[in-house]
C-alpha cells in the first residue's frame, strides 16, 4: 500500500480519544463536537462512545466515530488498542472511571461538563471519582462554582491540574449554515431545544407562554427535539390552552436557518457548562431568555443581549416587551451580534485546548 503525504502527515500528530459513556447528542456531545472540528487540521481525533443518536449527528459533521458496542473493560480495551491514542479524554463520571485504569499507560484527561448533586455530598459516584481522580494529570471545569462544590475538590491543588475552558463556536460557520436554501423554515417568534430537558423543565416554559397568552400576546414557539412528544408534555399543553401556538420539530441535522430565522432563542435547561446553542443563537443575533442558566451568566448581560431570572413572571414580562417593542428587539439582537465574535475567540480556545494536549 502506498503512503501518501497526508498519511505521514496524520502519523505525526497527536491522537486523541474523546470517551464518552453517552449515546445521545447533547449540549456536552456538541461542545466535544465543535473542538474536533475547530482542531481538526492539529490532531488526531476520534470519538467513542455507545452506538445511537449521536453516530448520525457525528457522522453528518464528518467526525471519526468508533460506536461502542458493549460499555465494558474488554470492549473499550479492545477499541483503545485499535486506534491507539495518545490521549484519552474522558467527558462524564463513567468515562472518567473506566478511563482511569489505562492511565499507567496513556494520559487521561478528565472533563466535567455539568452540576450534579450527587458530586455535592458522598455518593458513590462522589467517591469514585475523587479515586480515579488522583490518575488524571488535568481536569477541566465548566465553572468555579462546580469546581468548589465538587464534595472531596481540594482547594488547594494546583490550578495546573484543574482547569476553567469555556466552548466556542466559529461564528463565520454557524452564519454559512444559517444562508442555506434547502428548506424555507416559519419564522418563529421563540424556539427552544428540549432534548436534554425534564419534563418539569419543560412545564416551566409553557407556564411562561400560559402567561404570554393570558395577557393577549399571540406568538409561534418551535419546539426542536429528536424523539417523539412526550404525552404528558402534549395533555399539559392543552391543559394551559397553549397547545395552537406550541409546535413540535423533529431535529434538522441543519437547524441554523431554523435557528436565525427565530426573535427569540429559549434556553430552559439549567447547564452549568454554557449552552452551544446560546452561543450560535448570538452569532446570528438571536437574543437568549433563560429560566435560570448558570452557564449563560459570563455571556449574557440582562437587557443588553439577553435576559436571566429566575422565576417565570420575570422571564414572562421581558418576553412580552421583546415581542411588543421592536426597537428593544432590535438593541439586544445587535448586541447580540457584536459582543458574539468577542465572546467566541477561536484562537484563544485553540491555545487553551493545545496547551490542555500537551
Amino acid at each position: 500500500m502506498n503512503i501518501t503525504k497526508k498519511d505521514v502527515r496524520n502519523l505525526s500528530k497527536t491522537k486523541v480519544l474523546h470517551l464518552l459513556s453517552s449515546n445521545k447528542f447533547t449540549n456536552t456531545e456538541n461542545t466535544i463536537s465543535q473542538s474536533m472540528k475547530i482542531l481538526e487540521n492539529d490532531f488526531d481525533f476520534a470519538y467513542a462512545s455507545p452506538n445511537g443518536q449521536i453516530s448520525k449527528v457525528l457522522r453528518s459533521k464528518e467526525l471519526n466515530y468508533l460506536p461502542i458496542e458493549n460499555w465494558d473493560l474488554k470492549t473499550i480495551s479492545n477499541l483503545i488498542e485499535t486506534f491507539s491514542p495518545d490521549i484519552i479524554h474522558a467527558h462524564d463520571f463513567e468515562a472518567c472511571h473506566i478511563a482511569s485504569k489505562f492511565s499507567k499507560s496513556i494520559k487521561v484527561i478528565a472533563q466535567i461538563h455539568t452540576d450534579s448533586e450527587d458530586m455535592k455530598k458522598i455518593t458513590l459516584k462522589s467517591l469514585s471519582f475523587k479515586n480515579a481522580s488522583k490518575h488524571f494529570p488535568k481536569i477541566v471545569w465548566p465553572s468555579e462554582y462546580v469546581k468548589n462544590s465538587y464534595k472531596f475538590f481540594d482547594a488547594k491543588q494546583d490550578n495546573q491540574k484543574n482547569i476553567l475552558i469555556s466552548p466556542v463556536v466559529n461564528c463565520e460557520s454557524v452564519i454559512e449554515k444559517s444562508n442555506s436554501t434547502e428548506e424555507t423554515p416559519t419564522p418563529f417568534d421563540m424556539l427552544m431545544f428540549i432534548d436534554e430537558m425534564e419534563i418539569e423543565e419543560i412545564k416551566k416554559v409553557i407556564n411562561i407562554l400560559a402567561l404570554l397568552q393570558g395577557r393577549g400576546f399571540t406568538f409561534k414557539f418551535g419546539a426542536i427535539s429528536s424523539n417523539i412528544p412526550n404525552t404528558e408534555i402534549t395533555e399539559y399543553l392543552k391543559e394551559t390552552g397553549v397547545a395552537d401556538s406550541f409546535i413540535f420539530i423533529n431535529k434538522p441535522d441543519n437547524y441554523y436557518n431554523i435557528l436565525s430565522k427565530t426573535k427569540i432563542l429559549f434556553i430552559g435547561k439549567k447547564y452549568e457548562d454554557t449552552p452551544i446553542y446560546a452561543l450560535e443563537a448570538g452569532a446570528l443575533g438571536v437574543p437568549v431568555l433563560s429560566v435560570f442558566c448558570n452557564g449563560l451568566k459570563s455571556i449574557i448581560q440582562n437587557e443588553f443581549n439577553g435576559f436571566l431570572a429566575n422565576n417565570e413572571y420575570d422571564l414572562a414580562n421581558f418576553a412580552a416587551r421583546m415581542l411588543d417593542d421592536r426597537h428593544l428587539w432590535l438593541l439586544l439582537s445587535t448586541n447580540a451580534l457584536s459582543t458574539s465574535y468577542v465572546q467566541n475567540d477561536l484562537e484563544k480556545y485553540k491555545n487553551e485546548l493545545i496547551n490542555l494536549y500537551k
